[in-house]
């Protein structure tokens, strides 16, 4: 509602401002000049969601040991890429946990940015997790990207206990004894394994282990 002084222009604003996806076809308005004629029109509009795209929705990080300060944690990199003609501004709503982080702050991406977003699994307890990052979309709307994962502890060890200790016995000067040991991976992750502490000080007392680095998968053994 408003008034046209004498002689003067008025330009008069209409604003579609949807909440969900919404289309309007030949929508039916009027101009009503009060004791005056009417101006019938009418009106169309779509209402869509901003174009941004999710590298992922969701994330199993698997099986994976105990956290341990200084440990290499499970990481993952989500990329948002903005596939829109405008704007698009986003924001993870999550408060960081334990053994959960989501190196993200609100950030504003023009058409065509993209943007990486840090997750990092750091599992405490022996248990499944699952948790869901809310991503809030130009403050109308949120996108869900669920996580999942599992904390094991590490369960490498001797296949035969009786190998606990190992006697060479009598060794003659200049010959060579050659002894082997089964290593067992009795947890379900896979188990990167290295002794070059170990070897460094037994080589001082000519004792040679091979390997000195090595991977065992899932309940798998080696010699």
């Amino acid at each position: 509602k408003g008034s046209v002084p004498k002689g003067e222009k008025v330009q008069v604003d209409m604003a579609f401002h949807p909440t969900t996806e919404a289309h309007l076809h030949d929508h039916a308005a009027v101009l009503h000049i009060i004791n005056g004629p009417k101006y019938p029109f009418l009106v169309s509009a779509a209402g869509r969601r901003p174009l941004l795209h999710f590298s992922f929705q969701k994330m199993d990080f698997g099986a994976c040991f105990l956290y341990r300060q200084g440990a290499q944690p499970a990481v993952a990199v989500l990329r948002l890429t903005n596939e829109d003609a405008h704007d698009i501004t986003y924001n993870a709503l999550f408060d960081n946990k334990p053994y959960l982080e989501v190196d993200s702050s609100p950030t504003n991406l023009a058409p065509g940015q993209s943007a990486e977003i840090r997750i990092t699994f750091m599992p405490r307890e022996l248990k499944q997790y699952d948790e869901h990052i809310e991503f809030e979309i130009n403050g109308l709307y949120r996108v869900s990207v669920d996580i999942k994962g599992s904390g094991h502890d590490c369960d490498v060890s001797l296949a035969n206990p009786s190998q606990f200790n190992y006697s060479f016995g009598a060794v003659k000067v200049g010959s060579v004894v050659d002894r082997r040991v089964k290593l067992r991976n009795s947890s379900p992750v896979l188990a990167q394994c290295t002794i070059l502490q170990s070897v460094m000080r037994l080589e001082e007392l000519d004792i040679r282990i091979r390997p000195t680095e090595f991977t065992l998968r899932p309940k798998d053994q080696i010699e």
